[in-house]
């Protein structure tokens, strides 16, 4: 199974496949520059041979708020629960309905 990391990654996966030209063409604009930064990477000589001494590095250096993880990536590997919220908020939402119908 592959899995998409993010909601982002299946949208422009998706575009990708329906539009490809587009889609190189806007991350050829704006993607390769939203990855680049002022801040220098971390020295990390002497990685081939041993592992980085922080643990937990696979989120880098970003400063602003970073998800451990997503409604999307939970509902993708557990659709059972997936539906199973899908249903509650049917239920949730007919139930509003309902009650906003009969109070006119």
């Amino acid at each position: 199974m592959t899995l998409p990391s993010g909601e982002a990654a299946r949208l422009i996966s998706a575009l990708g496949t329906a539009l490809p030209r587009l889609t190189d063409f806007h991350m050829e604009r704006a993607m390769f520059d939203s990855q680049r930064s002022d801040i220098p990477a971390a020295d990390r000589s002497g990685n081939l041979y041993a592992p980085a001494a922080a643990e937990g590095r696979e989120r880098g250096e970003y400063r602003g708020h970073v998800m451990k993880s997503s409604a999307y990536t939970r509902a993708v590997l557990s659709p059972g629960k997936a539906l199973l919220a899908a249903g509650l908020g049917l239920a949730v939402f007919a139930g509003i309905r309902s009650l906003a119908a009969s109070d006119d």
